[in-house]
């Protein structure tokens, strides 16, 4: 009796690096939506802790910024080697019409000043499993933390977009 094989066709990549992208749609120039996305910047990624704007090309319409959001896990608590800061690279194309904002290269480092050091996760992907082992928390808690930490990081992200794309409408007029 012959047994037939079937390859399995692999699913989207998980261990892909987490981008948020958006595109916002405006009635207006291109020169107007850069002004419109940087004031957008400065009132949504630029508030955030170590919001700096790298690059700014008017002629292009390209923004570049970076920024961190502050991580304390709401799954293992009062552990400070479960607090970080998770830092992100922002760029922002603005054109005729439309300006488009992509969050990428979110890489979570660990407390420094924890006692026993903390828990980096680095680059945030698509995976359940976190990178590595973590001296110090159990396997099942590592997965927790993992996913706390991209559920938290979403929700902060998503918050952010939401209100760069008010900022963008507002100066559409009334």
């Amino acid at each position: 009796m012959a047994l037939a094989g079937r390859a399995q066709v692999a699913g989207p990549d998980s261990t892909a690096a987490i981008v948020f992208s958006r595109t916002f749609t405006l009635p207006l120039s291109r020169i107007q939506v850069y002004d419109a996305a940087l004031l957008a910047w400065q009132r949504s990624f630029g508030a955030e802790p170590a919001a700096k704007l790298s690059g700014t090309d008017p002629e292009s319409g390209v923004l570049e910024g970076s920024a961190r959001l502050n991580y304390r896990s709401t799954v293992l608590t009062a552990r400070e080697e479960t607090m970080g800061t998770i830092a992100y690279r922002v760029t922002i194309s603005a054109g005729h019409g439309e300006c488009t904002v992509r969050v990428t290269q979110l890489v979570h480092a660990g407390n420094r000043n924890a006692i026993k050091g903390g828990l980096g996760f680095g680059l945030l992907t698509g995976t359940v499993v976190p990178p590595g082992p973590h001296p110090g928390v159990s396997y099942r808690s590592a997965i927790r933390i993992y996913a706390d930490l991209k559920q938290q990081t979403a929700d902060r992200i998503n918050a952010l977009l939401a209100a760069f794309g008010s900022t963008l409408r507002q100066a559409t007029g009334p």
